[in-house]
């Protein structure tokens, strides 16, 4: 039987190994990246040549090459589709179809794989400079289904997180990527200008609204002013097809959404007045989920990040292993998982997060 002495001093010679030292020291981040990127690449390879897949993913390829025609008809975009009966409009604002113009470049398996493998692999990158143990996100079936059909989901959050997490920091860059997130997601990011304001970051404001507006007018010069209101209109008949198809949505009724205003207003100011980035971004992003008029179910892999940062903070591990699960599906046990990560944490549990997630991770 190995004695307990042994196996402390093999541990103790490990941890002087050169080799060790030089991978726990030196573990530059662009193997890191290129070990997400091929590996999500090859998944996303061998899930595209399965027969029978029709991933969200490609109505935004359909898209990209029919820009110029009536994208926002859901009736000429269907058609021109491969997939089961049903409608399958495109329903982003033309900022974002402006964005997805380049995925016109490449045929339709090769720019799956592509926009697979990006937004996986932007999305533990920009949550590894919140938290060193980012990759625990990579497997939680949320996250999975989210990216094998395609959706906007990790792109959109990838930005977002990067952004709050580099606000202070770095106003400018964070704006920009804040920006371009609202280009893409506008209803989830309904308390980021509050958190901005809350911190009196002006300039991350200026930018994030300077982008946007970079961006929409970038849309207009490429497709006309009229876009604008055939975007507008196409979302009514976007709302019946979810009615009709019976989608579930994360947002809160009209008379709790009401309640819920006041609610995460105080979770955001705790959040900020104790500097906890995690939190801000929980209550922030799950918040405007909440509040969303359309969110589903794989939009709560935007919180997995923050919320792994709270692994080993006692109780609060629970929802964490929660939202990882993909257990919160509806606005009740999101709202519950979201308060409970969110609420301000006492110093003991400040002395234990330092201790065992420590500070933002470098990228």
């Amino acid at each position: 039987m190995i004695s307990r002495g042994a196996v402390r001093s093999y541990a103790q010679t490990l941890s002087r190994d050169p080799l060790w030292l030089a991978i726990r020291n030196h573990w530059h981040p662009l193997y890191r990246t290129g070990l997400v990127a091929s590996l999500s690449a090859v998944l996303a390879w061998i899930h595209i040549n399965m027969p029978g897949k029709y991933p969200d993913f490609t109505v935004f390829w359909v898209a990209s090459v029919h820009a110029s025609a009536a994208v926002y008809d859901s009736h000429f975009l269907t058609q021109l589709q491969h997939g089961p009966p049903g409608d399958r409009p495109f329903a982003y604002p033309p900022t974002f179809l402006a964005m997805i113009l380049p995925l016109a470049v490449l045929p339709f398996k090769a720019a799956y794989i592509v926009w697979v493998s990006f937004s996986v692999t932007a999305f533990v990158e920009a949550g590894m400079r919140l938290t060193r143990y980012a990759w625990l996100a990579l497997f939680s079936p949320t996250l999975m289904f989210a990216a094998f059909i395609g959706q906007t989901t990790l792109l959109f959050g990838a930005l977002a997180i990067i952004g709050l997490v580099i606000a202070k920091d770095h106003p400018q860059r964070a704006g920009i990527a804040l920006g371009v997130a609202a280009c893409i997601k506008p209803h989830l990011l309904l308390f980021v200008p509050v958190v901005l304001v809350m911190e009196r970051n002006w300039r991350a404001l200026c930018w994030t609204v300077g982008t946007g507006a970079a961006l929409a007018v970038m849309a207009t010069l490429l497709f006309g002013i009229e876009i604008w209101p055939s975007w507008l209109n196409s979302l009514r008949s976007f709302i019946a097809i979810n009615e009709r198809l019976k989608i579930d949505r994360l947002g809160l009724a009209w008379p709790w959404s009401l309640f819920a205003v006041p609610l995460f207003l105080a979770l955001i100011g705790h959040a900020i007045r104790d500097k906890d980035v995690a939190r801000i971004i929980l209550a922030a992003l799950g918040g405007g989920m909440l509040l969303s008029p359309h969110a589903v179910f794989y939009e709560v892999t935007i919180l997995l990040v923050p919320a792994v940062a709270m692994i080993g903070l006692t109780w609060r591990s629970l929802p964490v292993l929660y939202l990882l699960a993909g257990g919160a599906a509806s606005s009740a046990s999101l709202l519950v998982s979201v308060v409970l990560l969110s609420i301000p944490l006492s110093r003991r549990e400040f002395r234990d997060r330092g201790a065992v997630s420590g500070d933002r991770a470098e990228g």
